[in-house]
């Protein structure tokens, strides 16, 4: 779907959801309040400089959601290594 928008399942919330190839976290953000505050996004893309983008709104959408703590995180990473990183 690149470029042309992401489709979302229905039920999404307290998934836990990965996003490859985050870019700049739009869509990490728009996962984050699809699966609520007891679900959890991780955004991860090769690009430090769209990963510092993306890590400077987390606090605004934390809130903006109203969630009382953070559900996404943004990890620096290539998409091909992901076997790599036990935690995803």
């Amino acid at each position: 779907y690149f470029g042309c928008g992401l489709v979302f399942p229905p039920k999404l919330e307290g998934c836990r959801v990965l996003d490859l190839g985050c870019g700049s976290g739009r869509d990490v953000y728009i996962l984050s309040s699809l699966v609520g505050a007891q679900g959890y996004v991780v955004g991860v893309d090769m690009t430090k400089e769209q990963l510092d983008v993306a890590n400077r709104f987390v606090d605004y959408h934390t809130k903006e959601f109203g969630f009382e703590k953070v559900n996404v995180e943004f990890r620096l990473g290539k998409i091909e290594q992901l076997t790599d990183d036990p935690e995803l």
